[in-house]
């Protein structure tokens, strides 16, 4: 850990290092950033974005930095800031290029990081948690986009302590489909072409998917919302842009329009990724606010009102503080809108008694005050004008018992428990002392507890059982229970992770738990075990047949194995594959065979899935003596054995490592029949019908002859039949009729009769095919028939037709009406029209588009306005069903009078017309294609009053002094004109301001003898616009600015305070140290700060003089500076004097050292907060090296008198001082 006097230490030589630095490049001004459209603006803080975050082990967070300037403007500094952690055990952070403040969870813990920028720092709150992630959800699950739009997801991993992290720039994003839908790494989607794409995201191992559709719709509208919203100076606005399509669907495009404010020094509008569609209020009035995205464009009004700090209340109200503990408190500015703002940060803290209580203004303790002696002080927060005060009650009580929470509390072995210590005092208020007490574990085998900076109350689990946990300070002791339990599950996994089985093969999985004493034990037999796809693979959790975490396979797919217990999940991919071949059967078994003759043979495989396929094309055939039989292998002949001698061979069909065989008799037969099937058939005129020819031999065995035999027909008028290789037995249809069909071998034969019938259907053809019409149109569908006679015909009137989907088209059957075949589109999507008969069907696909635009209606009707103004005209346009659509974004806009008003065609103002001179024109808008036009008359009237301004917008006038103001109109052509003399004056708050009309000093302000703000107005009688400014009305005005210490010198390498006291024209003065701009005329030798907390500090960084100024408003307009010299010596320090040299105090009590140097060159200088302070002795006094409170130490409670000695050091040179402890 750093310690706060290296922390301290470490500050002021960045000051320096930062000042030697703008010395080098040669920069000027005050030592604060610049992030705003103010060049003098300065960095007033900086924030982290999440300001709390909680990470999982192993799990990554970014972190963003912003920088907060004194203009209101910020700048993302994320990447220039200094990013650490404060216990890079538990989280680290990165701070090198490529990984600025992207924060990693490392050990399960609390902890914090820092980013520091421009000598400002901020930290963020961590905690790194022991889930593991259980699932990951995608959203939207089903978004719809327009094809050419765009749709973010986003990712989210649940983990098992039920927290949850944005994951969607970590995650590793897919698309099924890019044709329809692209997807980037960081989740953004972008349509391609009408259809479904399945994204997915996969993180730490989980996967999760999300359905998009791409539509063809169009866009015809956009919405902006809120609809004129009233925002103040300051404030910010999100909208909201919505865009309707064609099909009523709408869809929120806030983060892919482009937004665009009519006025930016009235309103801008943020159109960068992850801020679109934020409106912040600059200066009142009027602005519009719009949105364009896929042609189409929408706005609003949006006012801009005047707003400011109204009072600052600082809480808590009236407290107590006990000497030496610390209170924080917390300043709210109240503002003129009515709402409230946390400025505790921004305002400069004082206490009116410093000897009592001191208040911090440093980042590390802005707002904390610390009790020093007892008495009531007056903590007070002032930002700009404005300040807050409550009473702050320092007691010298003493602590009566300290609260140690939570109480008795029980967690899992390997687990931390941080506990929290109340100190309760003898005037009964109650103190948050986890920092300040010494803690304790009576059984250390059991936990250990941290007094380490930053882990303060930390318990740590070691071993089952119970443990007291103590808090103590001096001899009062608190203390609570704690018990430390069996370890619990943290994390499951499963083995093996990823596999691959045939179906109809098992798996056994075996399930290992993680606990949290980080031991692993086996839980196969303790989880619940499920397949996130049954159909693909089964899980037993079968304890009585011993088959738990037992996976079967059971058809070809993937699937996710998981083991559940006590909330907790692991996950594991199956993958079932093809079954596996086990075996072989050669069929038919043991047959037989004539000589000469052939036995066909089939191998079926027989497979891991107890299925069986047909091989016999894939197998290789052997004969165990070819003396007997051979066996064919090739193509023609696979499987088809032929008997050459009497005997008996062996038959084998071999795939692989499996073989299958069977016994095949070769006999000397003679044929005794031959049987020809199928028995008497009829087919359709056209068909053909092939015969088998079986042979009976001598020995009752029978033998297919088909290709043996000679084959003919009785009646070759009706059907012939082949005899020739490869179509052997193949009767083909002539004509209707009977015919005998006959098979010989020699002088046997077999025969049957064959029947042919007339021509039957076989096919339909439906035209055109894959036609496309408009939503409320008409098509026409042909349908023709092809028949066995191979003649086609048309067969439209004769089919039933239907519409698979009746929503998006329906079809005719209405004979009487002779539409059969004719669709009507209903809305736009697709459908399949299938016409059908006697079984036969055909079909194609109907796509019906968005509606036909047939005329544009422009609106509004005939408008009127005067020269300079605009008016935005819209189009309408009306479809062939009746439905209507904005197309204000798609026509093409004219005006055939360009000289009387043009009208835009520019993204982003389209249909904007504008006013140029009297007369009346035609605004026309025309459609894509040329083929629609409508049109409107548009009017120009001459030029008329639009808003007056009131000059100055707001000045400062001391009582009865006088301020003449001005009134200038602006037109409708925007023209602008002085009407000071026409328009009537008047004063909201006479008391404290009047203001004339009578002629001569028409608009001439005065001041009454009361403070305040007055609203002057300026109305113009014949239309009542009118204009204001704001008034303020103050006592005295700053004349002049005395800048202390006047001419001295700085040795180099030191810094010095500078003050700036104001004189008033009252008379009074006052410290404005802190609100004037410091600047010096030499920076490169004697830079000044204007950052909070060091206002005013000069600090030497080369030997030289420079002029060192404060700069401030008067109030009224006019800039106010004073300024001195210093000179930056080269003079060393040669000693450092600390006070009081000795000193005795009373425990409890505190005393302020003082360090001042001496230099080699005589002159001296305060240095206690550039030295090192330490004490010989913790245990009879400490010192404090925090920023606001250097060389302050506090007497540690104790019954016997000793001595520390307290020294001061700065490099080589050390001084001393002595601190003797009291009695109690």
């Amino acid at each position: 850990m750093i310690s706060s006097g290296s922390l301290l230490q470490a500050r002021f030589s960045w000051m320096l290092m930062l000042a030697l630095l703008l010395g080098a490049c040669g920069g000027g001004g005050g030592g604060g950033g610049n992030g705003g459209d103010d060049p003098e603006a300065t960095l007033v803080r900086v924030e982290i974005s999440p300001a709390t975050v909680s990470v999982a082990i192993g799990t990554t967070q970014q972190l963003t930095a912003t920088a907060v300037y004194s203009d209101g403007t910020t700048q993302n500094v994320t990447s220039t800031a200094n990013w650490t952690p404060e216990n890079a055990a538990v989280a680290s952070v990165g701070n090198a290029a490529v990984n600025k403040g992207l924060l990693r969870g490392i050990r399960a813990g609390s902890t914090s990081v820092s980013a520091t920028f421009q000598g400002a720092s901020v930290t963020a709150a961590v905690t790194v948690t022991p889930a593991t992630p259980v699932s990951l959800s995608v959203t939207p699950t089903n978004p719809f986009i327009p094809d050419g739009g765009v749709r973010q997801l986003a990712a989210t991993m649940f983990f098992s302590d039920g927290t949850q992290q944005d994951v969607t720039n970590s995650a590793t994003w897919t698309t099924a489909r890019p044709a329809v839908a692209t997807v980037n790494s960081t989740g953004l989607v972008t349509a391609i072409d009408p259809g479904s794409s399945v994204i997915s995201a996969t993180a730490m191992s989980l996967t999760q998917s999300a359905t998009v559709t791409v539509t063809s719709a169009l866009a015809t509208s956009l919405t902006v919302t809120p609809f004129n919203p009233a925002v103040p100076v300051g404030g910010t606005q999100q909208f909201t842009a919505t865009v309707t399509f064609s099909d009523s669907t709408t869809r929120d495009v806030t983060t892919t329009a482009t937004w665009i404010s009519s006025l930016p020094g009235r309103a801008t509008i943020s159109d960068a990724a992850g801020s679109k569609g934020l409106a912040t209020a600059r200066l009142a009035g009027a602005t519009q606010i719009s949105a364009e995205v896929m042609g189409v464009r929408g706005a609003v009004t949006m006012t801009v009102t005047n707003t400011g700090i109204v009072s600052i209340d600082v809480t808590p109200k009236n407290a107590n503080v006990a000497v030496g503990f610390a209170r924080p408190y917390q300043a709210t500015a109240r503002l003129s809108n009515g709402t409230t703002r946390d400025v505790t940060t921004e305002v400069s803290w004082t206490s009116s008694n410093t000897a009592r209580a001191t208040i911090g203004n440093a980042a590390a303790d802005k707002g904390i005050a610390t009790g020093v002696a007892a008495g009531p002080t007056t903590i007070t927060a002032k930002l700009g004008n404005v300040e807050g005060s409550t009473a702050l009650n320092v007691t010298a009580v003493t602590l009566t018992a300290i609260g140690v929470t939570p109480a008795n509390p029980s967690i899992a072995l390997g687990l931390d428990q941080l506990f929290t210590a109340i100190a309760t005092f003898s005037d009964a208020s109650t103190l948050n002392v986890t920092d300040r007490v010494i803690w304790a574990s009576s059984n250390v085998t059991v936990a250990s507890i941290s007094n380490a900076d930053g882990s303060r109350g930390l318990a740590s689990s070691l071993a089952t059982g119970t443990t007291t946990v103590s808090a103590s300070i001096g001899t009062t002791t608190g203390q609570t229970v704690l018990t430390v339990a069996d370890a619990a599950l943290t994390a499951i996994e499963i083995t093996p992770t990823n596999l691959t089985v045939a179906k109809g093969l098992t798996q056994s999985f075996t399930a290992t738990g993680r606990f949290t004493d980080e031991v692993a034990r086996d839980i196969t037999t303790s989880v619940t075990w499920s397949s996130s796809s049954p159909a693909v693979a089964t899980i037993s959790n079968d304890a009585g047949a011993m088959t738990q975490g037992r996976a079967t396979a059971v058809q070809v797919g993937t699937t996710t194995i998981t083991a559940t217990r006590s909330g907790i999940n692991g996950t594991a991919t199956m993958t079932v594959t093809d079954a596996l071949l086990v075996s072989i059967d050669v069929t038919p078994k043991n047959a037989n065979v004539g000589v000469g003759f052939e036995r066909a043979f089939q191998a079926t495989a027989r497979l891991s899935d107890a299925t069986t396929r047909d091989i016999t094309t894939e197998v290789s055939w052997t004969s165990g003596d070819p003396a007997l039989a051979t066996i064919g292998n090739a193509a023609a002949d696979k499987g088809i054995a032929t008997g050459v001698a009497e005997g008996q061979t062996t038959i084998t069909a071999t795939l692989g490592d499996a073989q299958g065989s069977t016994t095949l008799n070769v006999n000397v037969v003679t044929i005794t029949a031959i049987g020809v099937t199928p028995a008497n058939p009829s087919i359709a005129l056209g068909l053909e019908q092939p015969f088998t020819a079986i042979a009976t031999f001598s020995d009752s065995s029978t033998l297919n002859v088909t290709d043996r035999v000679t084959w003919a027909s009785s009646d070759e008028a009706v059907a012939t039949i082949s005899n020739a290789d490869g179509s052997h037995g193949l009767a083909s249809s002539i004509a209707t009729g009977t015919t005998t069909v006959s098979a010989s071998i020699g002088p046997t034969t077999g025969q049957t009769v064959l029947t042919v019938a007339d021509a039957a259907l076989t096919a339909i053809e439906i035209t055109p095919v894959n036609p496309i019409v408009a939503k409320g149109l008409t098509q026409a569908f042909t349908a023709t028939g092809t028949f066995t006679d191979e003649v086609a015909r048309d067969i439209t009137t004769s089919v039933t037709w239907s519409s698979s989907s009746p929503a998006v088209a329906t079809i005719s059957n209405d004979a009487g009406a002779m539409t059969q075949g004719r669709a009507t589109g209903i809305q736009a999507g697709t459908t399949t029209i299938t016409a059908t008969r006697n079984g036969v069907t055909a079909s194609t696909t109907l796509r019906v588009t968005a509606a036909v635009l047939q005329t544009i209606d422009v609106t509004p009707a005939d408008a009127s306005v005067p020269v300079g103004a605009e008016q935005a005209f819209t189009a309408t346009g009306t479809y062939s069903d009746g439905s209507t659509a904005n197309l204000s974004g798609l026509v093409t806009w004219a005006s055939s009078q360009t000289s009387v008003a043009t009208i835009s065609n520019v993204t982003g103002s389209r249909g904007l017309a504008t006013a140029r001179a009297t007369g009346t024109t035609t605004i026309s808008a025309t459609s894509i294609s040329g083929a629609v036009v409508g049109s409107t008359s548009f009017i120009v009237t001459p030029i008329v009053l639009r808003s007056i301004q009131v000059t100055p917008a707001a000045a400062t006038v001391v009582f009865g002094g006088t301020r003449q103001l001005t009134a200038t109109g602006t037109y409708s052509d925007g023209s602008t004109r002085n009407i000071t003399t026409e328009v009537t004056w008047a004063t909201v708050d006479p008391s404290i301001a009047s203001v004339s009309n009578a002629t001569g000093s028409k608009g001439l302000a005065t001041a009454a003898a009361t403070t305040g703000a007055a609203t002057i107005t300026a109305t113009d009688p014949d239309t009542m616009i009118d204009g204001a400014m704001t008034l303020t009305v103050v006592s005295a005005l700053l004349t002049e600015i005395r800048v202390t210490p006047a001419a001295a010198t700085l040795p180099i390498g030191f810094a010095r305070q500078y003050t700036a006291l104001g004189v008033y024209s009252n008379g009074s003065e006052q410290d404005v140290t802190t609100q004037v701009l410091w600047t010096s005329t030499a920076p490169a030798i004697a830079p000044v700060s204007n950052a909070s907390g060091f206002k005013g500090v000069v600090s030497g960084t080369a030997v030289g003089g420079s002029t060192i100024r404060a700069t401030l408003s008067n109030g009224a307009g006019t800039n106010i500076v004073g300024q001195t010299g210093v000179t930056v010596t080269a003079a060393t320090l040669t000693s450092i004097a600390v006070t009081p040299g000795s000193v005795f105090r009373p425990s409890g009590s505190t005393q302020q050292f003082v360090a001042v140097g001496t230099f080699s060159d005589g002159s001296t200088l305060p240095i206690t907060e550039q030295v090192t302070w330490a004490s010989s002795e913790a245990s009879v006094a400490t010192i404090s090296n925090q920023a606001g409170t250097q060389g302050l130490a506090t007497v540690i409670a104790g019954l016997l008198p000793i001595t520390t000695t307290i020294s001061a050091t700065r490099g080589a040179v050390a001084a001393t001082a002595t601190l003797s402890r009291g009695l109690l």
